[in-house]
Formats: C-alpha cells, structure tokens, sequence
C-alpha cells in the first residue's frame, strides 16, 4: 500500500529489480499515515488477519537466553500465526511485540494489559466498525493501542520478540513530513483523548514529544472512593 502513484512506479521498479515473488500487488492508497491504515482496514474484509510490517523492517528477533536471534521464515510464520492465536483466545483484536531492540529488558511472556504495540509489526483482526479506525499522521501506534485496549480491554504483546530498524532515521515515509510540532500535536490530541491511559513521558530524551501508557482508571476495590473524591 503506497500514498500515490508517483510511490507506485518506484516500488514497482525496485520490487520487479528484486525479483519479488509473484503474487504480490500494489495498491495506491492515500497519502498520510491515518488515511492509509484507514484505507487498509477498509480495503480487506470483516474478520480477515491483517499483518502490518513497516518496509524498513531489516529483520525479526527473538530472545534467546541473553541475546538475540533472527527468526526464520518458518518462525516468523509461528510468531504470526501465534499472535492471532491468542487474540482469538481471549476474544480481542490486536497483537505486537516487544518496541525495543534490547535483550536484557525483554522477557519470555505474552501480556494483555496495556502496553505499546509499535507500528513496525503488528497484527489486527480486521474490522469495519470505525470506533477501531486511528485518526492521527503522528503516534498513530499509540492511538490504535489505546482504542484497541478501550475497546476489548486487552492487547497480545510478545516480550520476546523485538525487529531490527531505527525509528524517526530511515528516509521516506513520514521522515518527509514529520517535525517536533507534528509529533507535539499528536501527543497532546492522546493526552486529551485519554487522560486516564497515558501521559507525557518527561524521563526518554528525545528530540520528540513522547507519551507513555498507563492504566490510571480505578480498579474495583478502589471505584467508590474514586466516586467519593471526584464529587
């Protein structure tokens, strides 16, 4: 899925050099990150697993002891088919993995609770219902975590496995728009939106404006005092 047809011809030319395998089309979309996840969503059918892989996307790894390994095709596939696996499981949508190329932080789990599922890999059990559609160029990734977890109540993130590519460095794409205002702007629109599921991060240094997820809303045992204090 390509912004244009400008993107079309140059894929196409770098696809057929390649000697891409036979099966594989371009679809001209729409410019912007928000329209072409939109487009995407629409494009394919209700229900349908949707694996999203950024183009800049070097390699898949996994944690193995204190290190990390490529996958393998037949692992990666494992991974994928894992993902939505436990999706169907517990009944929710979206599926990522670890956002952080770094063994020492990463763990041999699968989560459901709120964590950040980075756009360079994720899985979605497609729908129709917009209330799932993101809306922002900048943090998009963010957006759909948290309207995936407002929505279903969970998300499937893999600590285990992690990709190899530099965020905010790669030329194209979003390189050619984004600047500290744009990324500022989708900030503060989560910040508003989700005032109880994220928050500005003040500790990554960054030349950007981050956000970082938390789960702020009162639990069971604690929702009467919550009612008690906001009144």
């Amino acid at each position: 899925f390509v912004a244009d047809d400008a993107k079309a011809n140059d894929y196409a030319t770098a696809m057929s050099a390649a000697g891409t395998r036979e099966g594989v089309t371009i679809e001209v979309a729409e410019p912007g990150m928000g329209a072409v996840r939109r487009f995407v969503q629409g494009w394919y059918a209700e229900g349908e697993h949707v694996l999203s892989i950024d183009d800049d996307v070097s390699t898949v790894e996994v944690k193995d002891g204190s290190k990390l390994t490529a996958v393998t095709p037949a692992g990666f596939d494992e991974i994928v088919a894992a993902g939505f696996a436990e999706c169907q499981r517990i009944g929710v949508r979206l599926w990522g993995i670890y956002p952080v190329r770094n063994a020492y932080f990463m763990r041999d789990e699968v989560t459901h609770d709120l964590r950040y599922v980075n756009g360079t890999l994720w899985g979605f059990v497609n729908t129709h219902d917009q209330a799932y559609s993101v809306t922002l160029d900048e943090k998009e990734d963010f957006e759909r975590t948290l309207l995936c977890y407002a929505l279903d109540g969970a998300v499937v993130r893999f600590g285990r496995v992690c990709t190899h590519t530099r965020y905010y460095t790669e030329p194209g794409g979003m390189q050619e728009t984004r600047t500290p205002e744009t990324v500022e702007a989708g900030a503060a629109d989560l910040l508003r939106r989700f005032p109880l599921l994220c928050e500005r991060n003040t500790r990554k240094k960054s030349a950007h404006a981050e956000v970082r997820l938390r789960d702020r809303r009162p639990r069971a045992g604690e929702l009467l005092a919550w009612r008690k204090a906001t009144r």
